[in-house]
């Protein structure tokens, strides 16, 4: 809806730990130790040990891969046309956050007293 900002630097998201996962009919939050990211729309994941790149809609769908990253630190979080966030975890594990919609919100960063909302 918002969009990422032009030149966006998330990279005080690097090296935070991922607390806690909370699953959503609609929604899926990762609790860092310093922030949050709350999703509303599609994301990728690649482990470490697959060959190919998944896309989830149905977060249920992706809790097994998704459970995994409890623990992890991340490592890199970079962006990508035309408003993906990619997260890259210690373990090279890279959940990517799509922008995916015109209409509503995909997703909302939340650090400190800080929001963004895409």
């Amino acid at each position: 809806m918002y969009g990422l900002p032009k030149g966006a630097d998330f990279t005080f998201l690097e090296s935070l730990t991922l607390l806690q996962i909370c699953f959503g009919e609609h929604d899926l939050i990762l609790n860092f130790d310093d922030a949050s990211i709350t999703i509303m729309s599609a994301i990728r994941i690649k482990n470490s040990d697959a060959l190919g790149i998944q896309k989830y809609i149905d977060y249920r769908s992706a809790a097994p891969q998704i459970l995994n990253l409890i623990g992890k630190s991340l490592m890199e979080v970079t962006t990508e046309e035309p408003g993906t966030l990619v997260l890259t975890f210690a373990d090279a594990c890279r959940l990517c956050i799509d922008d995916d919609s015109s209409d509503f919100e995909s997703f909302i960063i939340e650090h400190r007293d800080r929001t963004w909302v895409v």
